[in-house]
């Protein structure tokens, strides 16, 4: 089992938080009520019975959120295990979200251009398994390979220039990525499309690189902008370096192609949304498929619902039981 947003975590310090300002106010309560009620009429006061009926609202409210987060979480277990063929090619894409992706040398950006470009792929696959990976100063899995093309597209579409918190540009990010998304899977129907402008601020992609060509992972650097470049909008207006100068990103095609180089892959300027089909039908499609026995050959199955059911039964029951009280 995988979680798919594993950044849901996070939620988990608010409800830890409000557990304990109620735990804090309860034992408010209950040393104001010792001191109002010193004689022995507390019981008569809050019965036994009725302190028993909030402490089980409690456990049931905490229980429901807790499972909220789990559902947020996104489990996945599987793959299904369909019934159908299972031939076909593991395609990860790495896309930059870095700033310099928004540059307008792509019409509106290069990263809606780019987003354009691989929901045109996704629409040209025939059984292949597709996931992404984000990456800017880091990388994360944000899709697991899977043959379910609506939910990687609903996943493609939240993808933003904020989608990564660390900023800056690290090639190496991706590719040491990939090694983890294609984890558990043999064979050489593996393929990893960098999709990118080249900017690189940091890390050295050459061990990634040599791990991946040892691995027989395919590699395909997407060159996405032009030699012109193209200016990052800011706040109104475009960003500056610190000489109040204006930004203009270029696009880094040698350094993608040599990455592709050495990586024994090959390299593709992105020219409008049909470059990535026109890729997959003239050079991916002919590539060695994934067998039944290479690791997996379905998609993998959304599990949410069964937390968030459980949660909605825990705040059923919090209702009855608060009704009884008042009764």
């Amino acid at each position: 089992m995988i979680a798919a947003t594993p950044q849901a975590l996070w939620l988990l310090l608010p409800v830890a938080g409000a557990l304990l300002l109620q735990f804090r106010a309860a034992r408010k309560r209950t040393a104001a009520l010792e001191r109002f009620a010193r004689d022995g009429t507390r019981p008569h006061l809050v019965p036994t019975r009725q302190r028993g009926k909030e402490g089980l609202r409690g456990v049931l409210r905490y229980g429901a959120l807790l499972l909220c987060v789990v559902a947020l979480l996104r489990p996945q277990g599987g793959p299904s295990g369909e019934t159908g063929s299972k031939e076909g090619l593991d395609i990860l894409i790495a896309l930059d979200c870095s700033r310099s992706m928004l540059a307008d040398d792509l019409p509106p950006n290069r990263l809606a251009a780019a987003k354009g470009a691989i929901q045109r792929l996704t629409s040209s696959l025939r059984g292949d398994r597709i996931g992404l990976l984000l990456f800017a100063g880091s990388s994360f899995l944000s899709c697991p390979l899977t043959t379910d093309y609506a939910a990687f597209t609903e996943v493609l579409n939240q993808v933003d220039a904020k989608s990564i918190p660390r900023g800056g540009t690290s090639l190496a990010a991706p590719l040491e990525g990939a090694l983890g998304g294609f984890k558990g899977i043999r064979g050489n129907s593996r393929v990893l499309i960098l999709v990118t402008d080249g900017e690189e601020h940091e890390g050295d992609p050459r061990p990634p690189l040599q791990a991946l060509r040892a691995a027989g992972i395919r590699l395909v650097t997407v060159a996405v902008g032009s030699a012109q470049g193209g200016l990052i909008p800011q706040g109104g207006g475009y960003l500056k370096d610190r000489r109040g100068n204006v930004v203009k990103s270029s696009l880094h095609a040698a350094s993608l192609r040599a990455l592709a180089e050495e990586a024994g892959g090959t390299m593709i300027t992105m020219n409008g949304a049909e470059s990535l089909p026109r890729l997959y039908e003239e050079r991916l499609s002919t590539l060695p498929k994934r067998s039944a026995g290479s690791g997996g050959g379905g998609a993998f199955q959304e599990w949410y619902q069964l937390p968030l059911a459980a949660a909605s039964i825990l705040l059923l029951l919090e209702l009855l039981v608060a009704v009884r009280g008042r009764r």
